[in-house]
């Protein structure tokens, strides 16, 4: 389990980000990422690799990025030894944030 401290209001741009997502989804209760960043305020726990995987592929390639490139930066370090293990091709493809 990683836990990831983050400033409350990124977080909240980050879940923003998510939002639609998961709207489309079906509103999961789990098994989403916009529900993995509604489990705390100003923390992100991440519970196994499969969520780091797909954490780290939203701040590499979503909208995030572009306004909190160094958080997302933050992220996807933290992230990337766990999302490789799950899924070693997001990792290949998303080197990192770029802000772009």
């Amino acid at each position: 389990m990683l836990k990831i401290r983050i400033n409350k209001a990124a977080l909240e741009e980050l879940q923003r980000s998510e939002y639609g997502s998961w709207e489309d989804a079906g509103c999961p209760d789990t098994g989403h990422r916009y529900a993995v960043l509604q489990r705390h305020v100003a923390q992100i726990e991440v519970r196994d690799d499969a969520e780091a995987a797909d954490l780290y592929y939203a701040v590499c390639s979503g909208t995030f990025q572009l306004t909190h490139l160094r958080v997302a930066r933050r992220l996807a370090d933290v992230l990337r030894e766990a999302a490789g293990r799950h899924d070693p091709e997001v990792v290949r493809r998303w080197d990192g944030p770029s802000g772009y």
